[in-house]
């Protein structure tokens, strides 16, 4: 009978780790949760953007849903006991002892998504993008070449579209020659981007206001081309960046930002649609009624291709109007600009509060 009941015991005990072990198992159940999401927060924040891309090339309006809130709930039960069927004297069964088990889990996940929209959204979108914010970029280590060819119109007389009239004197090769030689001078030392806080020139909300520079040093033949390409002074330093639409030269640098949209608009220009919908995307004509495609600015740092899936894969795809549009994982130079426009409009929508919900997801486990 002693060997019974310390069998008992041991199925009792052994019941009560298994519950224990439920128990326990809530913070791994949050790290493998945590990495779910995120991951597929980043999936479907890439689709979003690639989708919104494609619409634009098919001159449909773009919709962006912010998503509000994800809350998970994760529940655990453990149910524990023992029962024991005691024979009477004239049995010769011994105790049978019956342990009871019951766990369950479940998760139940809400999100919240609302539309991007309103006076906030619209400042976001179509406000001209503020030069402080091409600094951050260049701080967290993002090439000049690259920042300036997305985010910049022109700089001084240069322009970085494609002129309305026919026999300008500038034109987009010249500044991508001049974005060029930024980048290449920046990774030699010879362009460092440097801001000043300055509090004797505060803005309308009392803030120390930020002067961006360029400085340059060293000699060489590409800082004495850039300069000339600049229109700057030969022997010039420190080149005061400003936000205006007329030229700085010689002694600054005048940058006139895009908008978010113009950088989208002008990124959606990179999507190659397939031969059948050609009629019902818009083509790019300059003055003189020749056809120049925004691809040719931006030819090697951006496909979004709609051909068959090959090589190592997409790193993002989209089905749309019956044609897979999707990113090359293998594209170098593609990925990392579409890497900086996801921050990019990050950093324009970031600080936008989410308006009320519009669609709320709801889903038991």
């Amino acid at each position: 009978m002693g060997l019974q009941v310390r069998a008992g015991l041991a199925l009792l005990l052994a019941s009560a780790g298994l519950v224990v072990g439920c128990n326990l198992s809530g913070p791994t159940a949050l790290s493998s949760g945590r990495l779910a999401y995120n991951e597929v927060i980043q999936a479907t924040e890439m689709e979003q953007l690639l989708l919104n891309l494609v619409r634009l090339r098919y001159v449909e309006p773009p919709v962006f849903l912010q998503i509000g809130g994800v809350t998970a709930q994760y529940e655990l039960k453990g149910i524990m006991g023992l029962s024991a069927d005691v024979p009477n004297r004239q049995s010769a069964a011994g105790t049978v002892f019956k342990p009871k088990l019951e766990a369950s889990y479940a998760e139940k996940p809400t999100v919240s998504l609302s539309p991007l929209q309103g006076a906030n959204f619209a400042e976001s979108f179509y406000a001209p993008i503020d030069p402080r914010t091409l600094l951050y970029l260049g701080y967290s280590g993002w090439s000049l070449e690259r920042i300036l060819m997305l985010c910049v119109r022109h700089l001084n007389d240069l322009p970085n579209q494609p002129a309305l009239r026919p026999g300008s004197k500038r034109t987009v090769k010249d500044f991508r020659r001049a974005a060029h030689l930024c980048g290449l001078l920046q990774a030699r030392g010879q362009l460092l981007v440097a801001a000043d806080l300055t509090a004797d020139k505060a803005d309308a909300s009392g803030k120390a206001t930020v002067e961006t520079k360029f400085l340059l040093s060293g000699e060489g033949p590409e800082l004495a081309e850039l300069r000339e390409l600049l229109g700057l002074d030969p022997g010039l330093e420190v080149v005061p960046l400003t936000a205006q639409m007329r030229s700085a030269a010689p002694k600054g640098l005048a940058v006139g930002t895009r908008s978010l949209m113009r950088v989208l608009s002008m990124l959606a220009r990179g999507v190659e649609v397939p031969a059948e919908d050609r009629d019902v995307v818009y083509a790019d004509v300059r003055g003189d009624g020749e056809t120049f495609g925004f691809q040719e600015a931006i030819r090697d740092m951006w496909r979004i291709r709609s051909d068959a899936i090959s090589g190592p894969g997409p790193l993002v795809e989209i089905d749309y109007r019956g044609h897979t549009f999707w990113i090359d994982d293998a594209d170098e130079e593609t990925k990392a600009t579409f890497v900086l426009l996801h921050q990019l409009y990050g950093i324009q929508t970031g600080h936008l509060a989410p308006n009320l919900p519009l669609i709320t997801l709801s889903a038991g486990g």
